[in-house]
């Protein structure tokens, strides 16, 4: 009886019943005499419940041990997928924070052309406008252009028949550039070299000639757009525009921002003084015709009711372009 197991069940007072149909059995019966059912089991020997149980025991470690490469496999992923969460609660926590614009009294801004004797180009005057030809890549515009090569944005515009400061990739611009200005003719370009006249300066002498003066193009480098991502849908009544802050405005300053129908719709203009913007959809050029797809980009200007004594318009380059969509 050592190797068997009973299978019987027992009352409350030690009457033995049957297992299957419950009938009540005598207390050494082996089969059940009603339904003929075995009363005792035959344990099964140690070697084979030793094996049994180790079978358990190797499963669960072939288990671990198939997560464990599951997941070194998978670790570059899970890091890279971390890391980009982390920018993402960094670039939402930069736009969250408020920028603080200073409100002192504006004060005129003279620029005062600083002599150095370590640049020495030797352009050629010329009396008669030389012509240059540029053009439109994305993220120009026109005052853009204009202080690259040192002219007022009437000018390019009277030159080309212009009458509005809208401009697509890939049009060519006639620059009417004049000899007495020797100027990088390249967009982007970090300073302007001009050389002073004499005739229009009364303290230089007719035939005195001096180190050129290099003046910084942008004040500022240009605001990274964060909000809306890139290629986003936006299925809500408003539109949440957000940039970082390169550093603080000063009063007469603002940020610009240019939104117009992607590839060639018509283009509106936003001035903000903080970093966030909240549009209205009818706001949006041609929304309310039906177009979905727009481009908008940030550019740090000068405000339109302030009186410039540089003729400077733009104190930073374009950010980049962005493209959002509607339903």
């Amino acid at each position: 009886m050592k190797n068997r197991i009973d299978l019987s069940e027992y009352g409350p007072k030690g009457e033995r019943y049957c297992p299957q149909c419950h009938a009540r059995v005598s207390l050494r019966a082996t089969d059940c005499f009603m339904c003929g059912t075995p009363l005792y089991a035959t344990k099964p020997p140690f070697w084979q419940r030793w094996l049994q149980r180790w079978a358990r025991l190797s499963l669960v470690i072939a288990l671990i041990l198939f997560l464990g490469l599951v997941v070194q496999l998978n670790w570059p992923r899970l890091l890279a997928r971390a890391d980009l969460t982390r920018r993402n609660l960094l670039a939402w926590a930069a736009t969250t924070t408020p920028t603080i614009t200073p409100t002192a009294t504006p004060v005129p801004f003279t620029a005062t052309p600083t002599l150095t004797s370590t640049i020495t180009p030797t352009p050629t005057v010329e009396a008669t406008p030389t012509p240059v030809i540029y053009t439109v890549r994305a993220g120009d515009t026109m005052e853009q252009i204009a202080l690259t090569y040192g002219v007022s944005v009437d000018a390019i515009k009277k030159a080309n028949g212009l009458e509005s400061d809208f401009l697509s990739i890939g049009d060519r611009l006639f620059i009417p550039t004049t000899g007495n200005h020797v100027q990088k003719a390249m967009l982007g370009s970090k300073t302007i070299i001009d050389r002073p006249n004499s005739a229009s300066n009364p303290q230089l002498a007719a035939h005195q000639d001096v180190a050129p003066a290099v003046t910084p193009a942008t004040a500022y480098p240009a605001p990274f757009p964060v909000w809306p991502l890139p290629g986003e849908q936006i299925t809500g009544p408003t539109i949440y525009f957000a940039w970082t802050s390169p550093a603080n405005l000063r009063s007469s300053e603002a940020y610009l921002l240019r939104i117009w129908g992607w590839p060639d719709g018509a283009e509106a203009r936003f001035w903000s003084t903080t970093n966030t913007l909240r549009l209205a959809r009818d706001a949006l050029p041609g929304a309310s015709a039906g177009r979905k797809q727009f481009a908008w980009q940030v550019i740090i200007a000068r405000r339109p009711a302030v009186i410039s004594t540089d003729g400077r318009k733009t104190f930073s380059p374009p950010s980049k372009t962005r493209r959002f969509s509607l339903p």
